[in-house]
């Protein structure tokens, strides 16, 4: 039993290493998922804002002045990231050396002699309550590092919604380039239909002035003797034409304001489909530098996790290796 004591209370002495490891890693890990989870609902739109194609009007200037302010809290966070990142990197240079030392004080251990020990040895009374207060500080360390192994798998499929969320906005910003292209073809054909109409203008006053001369010389007395029926006919023909450029122009003016409302709704389309495109611009680059930034620390994240499994394998040698004293015990 007292054999048992002394063996128990040697792992708790090479244990504390570990432990020492274990919490810096959960540290390091904790830093990263706080900072995320902050970026993250700094970054998400909150469902309460109108859209760009709202119906209600919203001045340019605040559209501005709130597009500022949010790029300079992503830059913000964007540079609290990169801190968070250099400290982690630091973080990391200190646990490898760390690690070394006690790879090679776990050398010297298994390679030093043991010494016989007598039966009769015990562990004063007193150090046992101690001893179990390790192995619980111990068990809640290992605890933990479960934990952050699984917020780890959360922060790899949050990396993966934001990556189907840029994809879906890349998808998005192609739709409104088609949009505006149309939209530019719509204004070009009322153009040439502005065209068309002020031609049928000019035409139209044309056939008045002719129409006005027709009548004013067969008003006048010496002319009523000439053919009576052939001016008459040209008359009915010339008022036939007059009518249907009438109703011609009739058409094209109503033709000229339906196209005047849809040239003012496509202009206001155009502007809001502008501004859209360079948010949904400006979303992308930031996403682009998040998803960078969330592969480094994927990366220092697999690095811990590769420290950890290596401790793991430490802690089983010496589990062996006190086995194995045990047994020569």
């Amino acid at each position: 039993m007292n054999e048992l004591i002394v063996i128990l209370g040697y792992q708790i002495s090479v244990g504390i290493w570990e432990i020492l490891i274990f919490q810096l890693g959960a540290m390091v890990l904790g830093f990263f998922i706080h900072f995320f989870i902050i970026s993250r609902k700094s970054v998400t739109p909150s469902a309460s804002e109108p859209s760009v194609l709202a119906d209600t009007a919203i001045d340019p200037g605040e559209w501005k002045l709130k597009y500022l302010e949010d790029q300079d809290v992503q830059k913000k966070i964007l540079d609290e990231l990169k801190r968070e990142l250099a400290a982690a990197q630091e973080n990391e240079e200190l646990l490898n050396i760390e690690l070394e030392e006690l790879k090679k004080t776990i050398e010297e251990l298994q390679n030093r002699p043991v010494p016989a020990k007598p039966a009769t040895t015990a562990v004063p009374d007193y150090l046992l309550p101690e001893q179990h207060q390790r192995i619980a500080r111990m068990q809640e360390q290992l605890d933990a590092a479960r934990e952050n192994e699984r917020k780890y798998a959360e922060i790899q499929s949050m990396n993966d919604q934001l990556s189907a969320q840029l994809r879906e906005w890349r998808k998005i910003n192609i739709e409104q380039e088609a949009l505006i292209k149309q939209l530019r073809q719509e204004q070009m054909l009322v153009g040439e239909l502005k065209d068309r109409l002020s031609h049928t203008q000019e035409e139209f006053m044309n056939m008045q002035e002719k129409l006005k001369k027709m009548e004013t010389w067969l008003a006048q007395p010496h002319y009523r003797n000439f053919e009576y029926e052939d001016l008459q006919q040209n008359y009915l023909r010339l008022t036939k034409d007059h009518d249907e450029l009438r109703f011609k122009q009739m058409t094209i003016l109503e033709e000229n304001q339906r196209l005047t409302r849809l040239m003012a709704d496509t202009e206001d389309k155009l502007r809001e489909a502008n501004f859209q495109r360079q948010g949904l611009l400006k979303k992308i680059t930031y996403l682009e530098e998040l998803t960078f930034d969330l592969q480094q620390i994927s990366g220092h994240n697999k690095k811990l996790e590769m420290q950890l499994k290596r401790l793991s394998e430490i802690e089983s040698l010496i589990s062996k290796s006190t086995t194995g004293r045990k047994s020569e015990g």
